[in-house]
């Protein structure tokens, strides 16, 4: 493989990453629909039930995402084994951005975003309670 197609790799496993977490977020947004609508009000065994399907799906594009962080690794790692005086600028740029702070704090985003989403669904899911609507209109009455 060339220079040409590490860098496709590269790109590649970027957007796959991007659209990943694009489910993921769904995932949750469904989830805290859910939650708002009927699982606030359910039993704990169905609310068990419901996390335990949901960090199912969770799982599997945290691992999908990981296989495509792991095609990213191996395949910047080969571009940056590759001779320095035959690579491209383009190349040496996105070597040197790998190595950057903004890859380091993007990483960091990236994992701890996946766990905020996560200890949120839980939270909301077994702690946090839907205000009833009748005590609401009394308090405002009053």
């Amino acid at each position: 493989m060339g220079e040409v197609e590490f860098i496709d790799a590269i790109r590649t496993s970027n957007q796959q990453i991007a659209a990943l977490y694009g489910q993921v977020i769904s995932i949750n947004f469904a989830m805290v629909v859910a939650i708002f609508y009927f699982l606030n009000r359910s039993r704990f065994t169905i609310k068990i039930l419901a996390f335990l399907i949901y960090l199912i799906g969770m799982l599997m594009f945290i691992g999908l995402m990981l296989e495509e962080a792991n095609i990213k690794r191996i395949a910047m790692r080969a571009l940056a084994d590759l001779p320095p005086d035959s690579l491209s600028p383009m190349a040496s740029g996105m070597i040197a951005l790998h190595q950057s702070w903004l890859f380091i704090a993007t990483a960091v985003f990236l994992n701890a975003g996946l766990w905020a989403l996560i200890i949120s669904i839980g939270f909301l899911l077994f702690v946090w309670r839907k205000p009833d609507i009748a005590q609401q209109t009394i308090r405002q009455e009053t």
